[in-house]
């Protein structure tokens, strides 16, 4: 308990710590160069580069005010303490914007080296002479530089202050803080559109962190994709959690290329390789690859539809799902999907699905292949499991260590026990059961070794097993179980031909004494024959057949009274051999007959 309270309690450490990372505050480092730029252009490049949302009125910012600034590291509150500082606005942060209106609160900026200079609106033009200047009283952090008065009457328009800020700024630069400036006088043509005033400031402080790089990523991000109606595509994307990110709260409206997350990670789509250390949300498609320790899920969302169709052929995977656990294809899956425990692709698979327990897929045009179950609607390809597949239609082939379940074979099932409602195809097990088409069929017949036999034989026509049983009704009164496997071939419309392999595994001991024998037999004792029997079908339900029979006996079992190993079932034979091992071969051409339901 202690222990659980400890790994609660740091991850709430963890998530707070790096949700004020990423929070878009005042107090967040930022570095941005303007030349010559209204306010309003300041606060859109601000806004640009870091992502925050400013709210005032246009007619309340000074339009005519220009600025040239070079700030590194500082925080945002300083910047705005700057450029509002010759204006009645403030500024307050409400609901994730800054609003910048009269009357809020600011503070007195905290600039190294700050000067603005005023222009007259009128002036006329002239040559620029140099004035005298003379000492003035000592300013603190601000040296005024005051404009001459014009000598001609000739006006022109007012260049561009850009023109003059070079030599501004290397006055505020040159110029020690609390120094006493001299006044340089300048003439400047007559506009009425002049400047009121130009303002030149730098700001420098320590380098920026790549958490404060992340944090600015990440506002740049989320403001870009409010901004969008369609879905981004961004190289890459880290992150912890959703929404802390480097695309934050709209992760789900890019599609990256390369993703990686500590815990988690979403986003529309992917294009490259996602790693994750517990799980992966894609909310359209994935093209690349997907990595999680524990699940990967690749929803096609209706919305995202187009994204899926134009970007990755309409498939919602096309390369890969890799997980410890689980993974998750919501439409098409074209690559593969490997997971330790479960594979689910939820409409249409062409590639291959992996699992250590369970697969389920609607449609499967390639592999499917779990240690316990696969579970698809359709399989075109093959269906492999260690122990159960279960299908609507397989096409191609189905196979697995115990059973197969199947609605329509048109391929192959191979399994201890096949089960089908149909099959064009061959099932290929030890039990076979077809509903529909199947072949079903129970034999009663005497042989020239035991004088009662039944057989039953499932399966199709062209591939049937068989179970049955036999008895010596007269002499030690034997008897013996056998399965094993046959085909029927038709030759004409009443007439057909069939072929078995029989293995008869003979019990000496009297059935009477059952079930001491089936316990105690624990010799070599096994009767093998090689049946073609010709068929004559009366009805539907009813044939005669009848035809020869070779016979292999291999035994080591020897009579108590006799010194001869070998079972006495059969004396007429044509090859009787015995091994120096003490193993006895027995050859001999022998019969069945009869009727067959």
């Amino acid at each position: 308990m202690r222990t659980l309270k400890f790994f609660i309690t740091g991850i709430l450490c963890l998530s707070f710590t790096i949700n004020t990372l990423f929070a878009q505050n005042l107090h967040t480092k930022i570095s941005i160069k303007v030349e010559n730029a209204t306010l309003p252009q300041v606060l859109q490049q601000l806004q640009k580069k870091y992502g925050y949302r400013f709210s005032y009125l246009n007619n309340e910012l000074p339009a005519k005010t220009r600025f040239t600034a070079e700030i590194k590291n500082k925080s945002f509150s300083e910047v705005l303490d700057v450029l509002l500082e010759k204006t009645d606005l403030g500024y307050k942060q409400s609901n994730g914007q800054i609003i910048i209106k009269k009357g809020f609160p600011k503070n007195k900026p905290k600039t190294t080296t700050f000067q603005q200079v005023s222009a007259p609106k009128t002036v006329a033009k002239t040559t620029i002479k140099p004035a005298e200047t003379k000492p003035e009283s000592p300013a603190k952090n601000i040296a005024a530089a005051e404009t001459p008065k014009p000598e001609a009457a000739e006006t022109k328009e007012h260049p561009k202050a850009k023109s003059e800020t070079p030599a501004i700024a290397r006055v505020a630069e040159e110029a020690p803080q609390n120094a006493m400036l001299p006044a340089a006088k300048t003439a400047l043509p007559a506009d009425e559109n002049v400047y009121d005033t130009l303002t030149v400031f730098k700001m420098e402080g320590k380098k920026v962190t790549w958490l404060d790089k992340l944090a600015a990523l990440r506002l740049q991000n989320e403001k870009a994709a409010e901004n969008s109606d369609t879905v981004l595509t961004r190289n890459y994307h880290v992150g912890f959690v959703p929404p802390l990110s480097t695309n934050g709260t709209q992760a789900n409206k890019y599609v990256n290329n390369i993703s990686a997350h500590a815990i988690l990670g979403t986003a529309a789509g992917l294009e490259g390789l996602e790693i994750s250390g517990f799980g992966n949300v894609e909310k359209s498609y994935v093209s690349g690859l997907q990595y999680a320790g524990f699940f990967n899920i690749t929803r096609n969302s209706p919305e995202l539809y187009y994204l899926a169709e134009e970007r990755n052929e309409s498939y919602t995977l096309n390369g890969g799902q890799f997980a410890g656990f689980f993974n998750l294809a919501n439409g098409n899956v074209k690559g593969a999907q490997f997971a330790g425990y479960m594979n689910i692709a939820d409409g249409h698979m062409k590639g291959a699905q992996f699992a250590g327990f369970l697969n389920i897929s609607k449609n499967v045009h390639g592999v499917q292949g779990a240690g316990y179950m696969n579970l698809a609607k359709n399989v075109e390809g093959a269906q492999l499991a260690g122990f159960l597949n279960i299908a609507d239609t397989v096409s191609g082939l189905q196979a697995s260590g115990f059973l197969n379940v199947a609605k329509v074979v048109q391929g192959t099932q191979i399994s201890v026990i096949n089960i089908a409602d149909s099959v064009s195809g061959v099932p290929i097990g030890l039990f076979n059961f077809v509903k529909k088409g199947g072949y079903k069929r129970a034999e009663f017949y005497i042989a020239d070794d035991f004088d009662a036999n039944f057989t039953y034989k499932i399966g199709v026509q062209r591939f049937y097993t068989l179970a049955g049983l036999s008895a010596e009704l007269n002499d030690k009164k034997r008897w013996a179980y056998s399965i094993g496997l046959g085909a029927e071939w038709p030759v004409a419309k009443h007439f057909r031909i069939n072929t078995d392999l029989v293995a008869y595994n003979v019990i000496e001991e009297s059935f009477e004494k059952f079930p001491k024998g089936i316990l105690e037999a624990d010799e070599l004792n096994l009767l093998n024959k090689f049946r073609l029997l010709a068929t004559l079908q009366i009805t539907n339900r009813l044939a005669l057949f009848g035809g020869p029979v070779y016979n292999v006996f291999v035994s080591r079992y020897q009579e108590p009274e006799l010194q001869e190993v070998g079972s006495q079932l059969v004396t007429k034979t044509f090859y009787d051999h015995t091994s120096a091992g003490g193993t006895n071969v027995k050859m001999w051409i022998g019969f069945n007959a009869g009727v067959r339901f």
